[in-house]
């Protein structure tokens, strides 16, 4: 199966998010150059306090590592992985 962002909605409202979590990731993942859609699906799935919630991106207000953050979660292992430098 392709999925590509012509098959996924945006999702940029909270609540949306948290109605859709796994959605809502796959629609930053194939927007990337989309920031607002990024940091918005980013800093929703930080508030998570359950194990998808292992990604704490609380205080970090560079764009540019966020969206490197959402490309790298879409291959990683491990969320070590993820944060890895």
């Amino acid at each position: 199966m392709v999925v590509g962002p012509n098959e996924l909605p945006i999702l940029r409202e909270a609540q949306d998010v948290l109605a859709s979590p796994e959605i809502a990731t796959l629609s930053a993942i194939t927007r990337p150059h989309d920031v607002e859609t990024v940091v918005a699906v980013a800093t929703t799935l930080a508030t998570f306090d359950d194990e998808r919630g292992l990604i704490h991106i609380e205080s970090c207000a560079d764009t540019g590592k966020l969206l490197g953050w959402t490309k790298k979660a879409a291959t990683a292992s491990s969320v070590e992985e993820i944060f890895a430098d």
